[in-house]
């Protein structure tokens, strides 16, 4: 089961990219960008206005490429070598969804997604990449080690080097899988009815 965070330990940013992300549970096997009707949902989530919940046949397949692309990378924050496709995916979707600058009433300029419909959905996306580069959460936003798992997580460890994103859940399972290899290669029988300390 995928790891519950307080809301409020999250910054929007994160919170926003977690969300994206994390509409795929791998370890349950669901996705709710699978459908169109998945893909309104999250619309409607993302931008808040009916007006901008338009979109045309392949959209939705454009944004699951979009989310699994991000999800390479935030399997590079934990280890993982990142796929150059993913990147190059990454790099032809930001033309699609650019992002415009915005100044605040204290003069601060932030960015914004430029256009509306799915374009505007995706640029969200980016400018908050760009949110959580600039509070440094961006780096500690990784995927779970763990191959059929995957889930995005905030590493909020002292050191910043969680791989899992529970150590109860995905954890004990992969130190235990590592156990039982370590036997299996010293020539020792695995002991399957038991987990190490």
């Amino acid at each position: 089961m995928p790891p519950q965070h307080h809301p409020s330990e999250l910054s929007p940013a994160v919170r926003l990219l977690r969300e994206f992300l994390n509409t795929r549970e791998m370890a349950a096997g669901t996705d709710q960008l699978s459908s169109a009707e998945g893909l309104s949902a999250w619309l409607a989530s993302v931008q808040g206005s009916a007006a901008d919940l338009e979109w045309v046949p392949g959209d939705r397949e454009w944004v699951v490429a979009v989310r699994e692309a991000l999800r390479d990378v935030l399997s590079g924050h934990n280890g993982a070598a990142v796929p150059p496709a993913s990147i190059a995916l990454l790099n032809r979707a930001a033309g699609r969804a650019p992002l415009v600058a915005r100044w605040d009433g204290a003069g601060n300029v932030t960015v914004a997604a430029a256009g509306g419909g799915v374009a505007a959905a995706v640029g969200r996306i980016w400018a908050a990449v760009v949110a959580a580069q600039a509070e440094g959460t961006w780096p500690r936003l990784k995927a779970c080690r763990r191959g059929d798992c995957r889930w995005i997580f905030l590493d909020q460890s002292k050191n910043h080097s969680a791989a899992w994103c529970t150590t109860a859940g995905c954890g004990a399972l992969m130190k235990a899988r590592a156990y039982r290899r370590r036997r299996a290669g010293a020539g020792q029988p695995a002991d399957r009815t038991s987990v190490p300390p």
